[in-house]
């Protein structure tokens, strides 16, 4: 239902539009821990690098490590703001190989330091 919903949809920018590929984002949202390469991500689409990226930016908006990022920190923003998890586990399970470099993508992408995002997300409302 929610492919039929992607494939009508005109140019959904979002989840849904990257699961409509074949396998692709189902892959990427199955294993967000994993490092994806362009070249892996072609490769569960059957297609060549060139021609899965221009596939996938054609269907989703975005080239697929941008969407990655992109999708990783929005998962980031809701545990932090829940609270769930260290920023250090964070890390490790949205792919990033230290807290430094999951930090430094966080900021890039959000525009504050995960731990300015968590203790923003943490105060009382008012």
């Amino acid at each position: 239902m929610l492919r039929t919903h992607a494939s009508r949809a005109d140019r959904p920018f979002s989840w849904l539009c990257a699961l409509n590929a074949d396998g692709i984002g189902t892959a990427m949202h199955e294993d967000l821990a994993h490092a994806w390469t362009l070249q892996e991500l072609a490769d569960v689409g059957h297609m060549s690098r060139s021609a899965f990226a221009r596939s996938f930016k054609d269907q989703v908006g975005v080239p697929p490590l941008e969407y990655l990022i992109h999708w990783r920190m929005r998962l980031a923003r809701e545990a932090l703001r829940q609270g769930t998890m260290s920023i250090s586990e964070l890390a490790s399970r949205t792919g990033y190989g230290s807290e430094s470099a999951f930090s430094t993508a966080f900021h890039r992408v959000v525009g504050v330091s995960p731990k300015k995002f968590r203790d923003r997300a943490r105060q009382p409302a008012g």
